[in-house]
């Protein structure tokens, strides 16, 4: 590891970048320096614009992913060369709002059902009954689990703050006989080296076991967070109550389930079924 890549990742630490930010961040300029074959403290403004169209025409990246080099790389400037306005030209892209595909109950079975072991069951419904982010489901420790109040503990969420979020009987259940097997000394999510389960494989977890089944929707693990909220919503759980489940700091974040609920929407009735049916086309069009 180069001094200016060590030193990048100490200062984000210092000032409280989650682990995946850090992450994404490090790649984000490690391929900017790696595209030019240059120290990144060495490369101008122009040298950034090559870059971003790179990634953006011939690379074709989605605006998410081009966000996250553009982010990774003004945040490397601003930690590196304060004094710096070589990102001033740069701005992110604009991300189209779009729906996500929620799986049903039944779709969400079916995944518990194919997991192909009981590791892999585990971080399912634990991503499913609980809401966690990916990030944190990471970050859970065995002593956040409290089965005597059925909640899950979340250290330093999102904007690091603590928060509590449901356990489900099922759920422990599933827990305990994973644990029996497992034995995990620390983190909820071990490797057999002892070390956390990354993201990355808990991605890989839930995409392989999707795979598995016949579902065509693209299921992950934020689309299992999506679906916790939904679901709740559908079974009559007011909005404030997921509002604080997720960990959301403005109400408006949560609101946006309510544009993906199925049993609200089956719920409103459309105004064509409240016309007068007794009435002819033709004494309709002449009033």
């Amino acid at each position: 590891m180069t001094p200016t890549r060590k030193r990048f990742i100490e200062m984000m630490e210092l000032k409280g970048y989650t682990e995946h930010s850090i992450r994404n961040y490090t790649q984000a300029v490690a391929a900017l320096a790696l595209y030019h074959n240059k120290s990144p403290l060495t490369l101008n403004d122009e040298d950034i614009r090559v870059f971003l169209l790179h990634i953006k025409r011939e690379r074709r990246v989605a605006p998410r992913t081009f966000n996250i080099y553009y982010y990774g790389i003004r945040a490397f400037y601003s930690i590196m060369m304060p004094d710096s306005n070589i990102c001033i030209p740069f701005k992110r892209l604009r991300v189209k709002d779009g729906l996500p595909v929620i799986p049903s109950k039944e779709e969400v079975e079916m995944l518990l059902y194919e997991a192909k072991n009981i590791r892999d069951r585990v971080v399912i419904a634990v991503l499913y009954s609980s809401g966690v982010r990916l990030s944190e489901c990471t970050n859970l420790k065995l002593t956040d689990i409290d089965s005597k109040r059925m909640v899950i503990r979340v250290e330093q969420g999102k904007g690091k703050k603590d928060r509590y979020t449901l356990l489900s009987e099922r759920t422990l259940l599933l827990l305990r006989e994973y644990c029996r097997k497992h034995r995990p000394k620390c983190h909820l999510f071990e490797k057999t080296s002892g070390k956390v389960l990354t993201i990355r494989s808990i991605e890989r977890i839930v995409r392989d076991t999707c795979r598995r089944t016949s579902i065509k929707k693209n299921i992950t693990p934020h689309i299992l967070r999506h679906a916790f909220a939904t679901h709740l919503l559908e079974d009559g759980v007011q909005i404030q109550y997921i509002q604080k489940l997720l960990g959301h700091s403005n109400i408006k974040t949560t609101l946006r389930y309510t544009h993906v609920s199925m049993e609200l929407i089956k719920e409103v009735k459309s105004p064509f079924d409240s016309l007068d049916k007794t009435k002819t086309g033709e004494e309709v069009l002449n009033g």
